[in-house]
């Protein structure tokens, strides 16, 4: 399995604090057990080998939600309000708790639930409603 990531995630790799991958779902599927090649900007002239010792152990189906909200409101359940936004994470169908939310965007590479909602919002321009397979080289699983 090939898979490309930013530049900002290699130190994370390679230091282990980030130990999975959310992608949509790819034209081949990855079989568990497959070795995953793992670089940085790959297909472009900054191309960087990050590693390929890790293993693909598990996939887990995630939905991710973002919503931009005008004003900051109350919301019941295991949503996160930072930034004027709501983020609602669910793996396996299993709604995440808020501090489940903020060790998932940790496990993700990210330093903040902040940071996660920057990145996929494309700095707060646009609402998420993803559904994507979590790709995971450590036996970490929810």
């Amino acid at each position: 399995m090939l898979v490309s990531f930013q530049r900002r995630f290699k130190t994370k790799i390679e230091n282990g604090s980030k130990i999975f991958t959310l992608r949509k779902q790819p034209k081949r599927d990855p079989k568990i057990g497959e070795q995953m090649h793992m670089y940085s900007e790959n297909r472009t002239k900054n191309s960087e080998f990050i590693c390929n010792h890790h293993i693909l152990k598990s996939k887990q189906p995630v939905h991710v939600k973002i919503k931009i909200t005008k004003k900051k409101r109350k919301f019941q359940g295991a949503d996160v309000i930072i930034r004027n936004a709501v983020v609602n994470i669910s793996v396996n169908g299993i709604f995440l708790s808020i501090p489940e939310i903020e060790q998932f965007v940790i496990y993700d590479g990210f330093d903040s639930v902040d940071d996660f909602i920057v990145y996929w919002t494309k700095n707060l321009k646009e609402n998420v409603n993803s559904k994507m397979i979590k790709f995971c080289w450590t036996d970490h699983k929810y």
